[in-house]
């Protein structure tokens, strides 16, 4: 699992989650995540619970009256009894037991990738989304994001960046197109992710900008 707290970008995309508001490739990652790691699944439910208290109380909004005794505590208490939702989510999860056995390109030894079909529609432009395999030890030559987002999530093995270590279960994301990183397949397992991005791959060195052309 992560070595750290996960970033605010994370923590947003679980709340667009949690309210619905995640493309059906976005969702899958999320999803998926959840269903293999458990982490966020506390999360995302505390929210959803808030959400239906607040379409309830809606009307109250628009005419507000005075709270009466003893109704924080009321709704405090409701939050605290919500249910967890199942364990599996509503967006079926990616099965990373079935990976595929045909159809990766190799582009440079140590990398292949898969292209998958987007989940329904629609998405915004440039959506991608990709199975990766790093061989073990391999770099990803540093690079951002045109289009400004990509979500990583590790299916096997794991990977390590700037930002820190990511393990089977482990959502990474990243939400501006200036922010670069170096993502290196770890030494034993190497790394196999699905990634969701939004844009193509911005390499900073002249030799890399051809992988990228490519991917």
């Amino acid at each position: 699992m992560m070595d750290q707290r996960p970033a605010p970008a994370t923590v947003a995309l679980l709340l667009d989650y949690a309210m619905d508001a995640l493309d059906p490739a976005a969702s899958l990652l999320v999803a998926t995540h959840i269903a293999m790691s458990g982490s966020g699944l506390a999360t995302v439910s505390l929210w959803r619970a808030a959400a239906d208290i607040a379409a309830e109380h809606a009307a109250l909004a628009a005419a507000p009256a005075p709270m009466r005794a003893g109704g924080l505590d009321a709704v405090l208490s409701r939050l605290e009894d919500a249910p967890l939702p199942p364990s599996t989510p509503s967006v079926r999860p990616f099965d990373p037991s079935h990976l595929p056995k045909r159809g990766w390109r190799r582009f440079v030894p140590g990398l292949q990738f898969y292209k998958l079909p987007l989940p329904q529609a629609p998405h915004p432009p440039g959506t991608r989304l990709r199975l990766f395999r790093l061989a073990p030890g391999f770099t990803i030559p540093t690079h951002a994001h045109g289009g400004g987002e990509e979500v990583t999530l590790v299916l096997q093995g794991a990977f390590s960046d700037e930002s820190g270590r990511y393990a089977a279960g482990d959502l990474f994301v990243m939400d501006d197109e200036d922010t670069t990183h170096t993502p290196r397949a770890c030494l034993r397992e190497g790394c196999t992710c699905l990634t969701l991005t939004r844009g193509p791959f911005v390499f900073k060195s002249l030799a890399a900008r051809v992988l990228g052309a490519l991917l």
